[in-house]
């Protein structure tokens, strides 16, 4: 025995303009409640993190006109540890001190970004990042860890120079981490987007016939005419549209009561 099983409704052009007909003033409300609340969190959540970039040049300084091939040789594999040592807690208490500052070796390691150093291209070079909520502070913890890696360094090789600063380090004056404006429309959008779509929904589940688009295809019947509903007529009696229907309505309940 074939059990009957029912179609689910095709979607048309026309039912997407009728949904969006009878919601957009929802959908428009809804991205602007979410689009408000979006700029409203990022203005009172979000702060500007500037980062100032120091970079170590790594080789040994011998005051000869030429490079030895040992020298090459030991900064090649000095490297990692030059990139370690910047995150050691004596370089970082070193440049607590140094600068005055009020963060602990803790915060100010996890202030500290040091740049991957590639494996299959040689470099001499050591790049990191300070991030700090005052680019001041960013720019003066930079220097002087700087300073103090290279100092540890020549501590640890016996005053011999292997580490020394490559590059001057700027003052940061645009933050690392801008808001996204886009951000905000694009949440707006997406919640009028979903929105729409639990319209379209209950449109598609709703099995009655309340629209001219819907008698022609479900029905196959042509409108020839409407008639009004008297009880609204009432509702609207004082607008121009209405004012036939209401003086209608009105003769009948005279009618009757007579």
């Amino acid at each position: 025995m074939e059990e009957n099983k029912k179609e689910l409704p095709a979607i048309s052009f026309s039912d997407l303009f009728i949904v969006l007909r009878r919601c957009w003033i929802f959908l428009l409300i809804a991205a602007l409640l979410v689009g408000g609340g979006t700029a409203f969190y990022l203005y009172y959540t979000h702060t500007d993190v500037y980062s100032a970039n120091a970079t170590l040049f790594v080789l040994r300084e011998t005051g000869k006109q030429y490079t030895e091939t040992s020298d090459v040789s030991i900064a090649n594999n000095l490297i990692y540890d030059v990139a370690d040592t910047v995150l050691s807690n004596d370089v970082l208490q070193a440049a607590i001190t140094a600068t005055g500052s009020k963060q602990t070796a803790k915060n100010l390691a996890g202030m500290i970004e040091v740049d991957p150093i590639p494996e299959d291209t040689p470099t001499h070079i050591v790049k990191f990042k300070v991030k700090s909520n005052d680019p001041k502070e960013a720019q003066e913890l930079a220097a002087a860890l700087v300073d103090c890696v290279c100092d540890k360094m020549s501590e640890l090789f016996n005053g011999e120079k292997y580490v020394k600063p490559y590059d001057s380090i700027v003052l940061p004056t645009s933050p690392c981490n801008p808001v996204r404006v886009v951000c905000i429309p694009l949440s707006g959008a997406v919640a009028a987007v979903l929105l729409y779509f639990v319209f379209l929904l209950v449109y598609l589940l709703d099995g009655r016939v309340d629209n001219e688009e819907t008698l022609k295809r479900e029905l196959n019947v042509i409108l020839l005419g409407e008639v009004p509903n008297l009880a609204d007529a009432k509702r609207i009696s004082q607008k121009k549209s209405g004012r036939y229907y209401a003086t209608y309505y009105a003769q009948k309940k005279d009618g009757e009561a007579k």
